[in-house]
């Protein structure tokens, strides 16, 4: 039986990166206050959606929307690209990073129901929203360059 493999091509992997670090630059410019304070001065940002407990501003809403869909497309564009020279290898890697990321994904959400209670919880929660496939993208790429670095040292011997 012939299994096909349902991988994006390999160009998808620099689209993926260029996503990935352009929404983790905002993002850290945002925690930071850097671009928060250029938000708040803006007249969009004085507009409210809904009323009382949920009201938000426009622009926090989609801010938080694209910061969501754009590290979760950008990991995935990464880690569920082909490589260059895609084997079985390859696939055994991209198995074992995505198992041990769901081990450590589990594990971080099992300790953060035990340690993090009220308020905190719930931006816990939102976190771990985007928390599996960036596990899975560092945990991927840094057992595939492992893997690479250990071929290149078998060949020089």
């Amino acid at each position: 039986m012939v299994q096909k493999l349902l991988l994006f091509p390999h160009n998808f992997k620099k689209v993926g990166w260029w996503i990935f670090l352009i929404v983790l630059v905002l993002a850290i410019s945002i925690s930071t206050d850097t671009l928060n304070d250029w938000l708040k001065t803006t007249w969009i940002s004085q507009k409210k959606v809904g009323s009382g407990m949920f009201a938000s501003n426009y622009l926090e809403v989609i801010y938080n929307d694209f910061k969501i869909i754009g590290s979760i497309v950008g990991a995935l564009f990464v880690t569920c690209s082909r490589e260059q020279i895609e084997d079985e290898m390859i696939g055994t890697i991209r198995l074992n990073s995505l198992l041990l990321s769901l081990y450590c994904y589990v594990i971080l959400i099992v300790l953060a129901t035990i340690f993090i209670n009220g308020i905190s919880f719930l931006t816990v929660m939102m976190y771990s929203m985007v928390t599996l496939p960036i596990l899975f993208l560092f945990i991927y790429e840094i057992m595939l360059w492992l893997f690479k670095r250990s071929m290149k040292d078998e060949k020089q011997d």
